[in-house]
């Protein structure tokens, strides 16, 4: 029996599910171009170049004024009278905070 050549066994071998099997019916092998190859193509270059305009920041969009971003001292600035807790403020009166023994620790109001 004559071996049979392998130019029928072509669609078998080479045929992927990312393959045409043939290119306009004829016996010639097509697949698609992977992103690799695109990638160095020059259509894909053309098709990826963006303009540097388009990307560019303007410095007058991007600047921030020292002036809306300064902290003035006087708007920080703590008062030690408004910070001051005074001792008649801050005492507690043994009289709110007594607990009762009846197991809860609450206040008596």
């Amino acid at each position: 029996m004559a071996e049979a050549p392998m130019s029928l066994f072509r669609p078998l071998l080479f045929h992927t599910k990312r393959s045409h099997r043939y290119d306009d019916g004829c016996h010639h092998y097509h697949r698609h171009v992977t992103k690799l190859e695109l990638r160095y193509s020059k259509n894909y270059d053309d098709n990826r170049s963006y303009d540097n305009d388009n990307r560019s920041y303007d410095d007058d969009n991007r600047t921030y004024d020292d002036d809306n971003r300064s902290y003035d001292n006087d708007n920080r600035s703590y008062d030690n009278d408004n910070r001051s807790d005074d001792d008649d403020n801050r005492s507690y009166d043994d009289d709110n905070r007594t607990y009762d023994n009846d197991g809860f620790n609450g206040y008596n109001f």
